[in-house]
């Protein structure tokens, strides 16, 4: 009796396990179509399509070098990349037209970032 109840704890464990491996995945493949609908709904031009490759890797840059800052607290770390996302999503809207800043908004809201 010991040896069934030890091996259906050990069978649970490890399906949580297993489970808890594959969720990041499934998480990371809904985000991907989420930006694939995203990307189909704004209907960007080429050249839209450059400029925010280029907004967002210069906020990368910009992110990874405030986080890499050691003369900085945390608080005070998380309140330039808040700044930051502010300037980021400010830069973003300069490159869409009214219409696809209202598309995006409305994305925004059906599809709220998972934490």
């Amino acid at each position: 009796m010991k040896k069934i109840i030890l091996f259906v704890l050990i069978f649970a464990g490890l399906s949580g396990i297993a489970n808890a491996q594959t969720e990041p995945a499934s998480k990371k493949a809904t985000t991907k179509e989420e930006k694939k609908q995203l990307k189909e709904d704004l209907n960007l031009s080429k050249e839209q399509e450059a400029q925010l490759k280029e907004v967002k890797e210069d906020y990368k840059m910009k992110e990874k070098a405030i986080k890499d800052d050691k003369s900085l607290t945390e608080a005070q770390k998380q309140e330039k990349v808040k700044t930051l996302k502010a300037e980021k999503k400010e830069e973003t809207n300069k490159v869409l037209t009214s219409e696809q800043q209202e598309k995006m908004k409305q994305f925004k809201k059906e599809h709220p970032k998972k934490s």
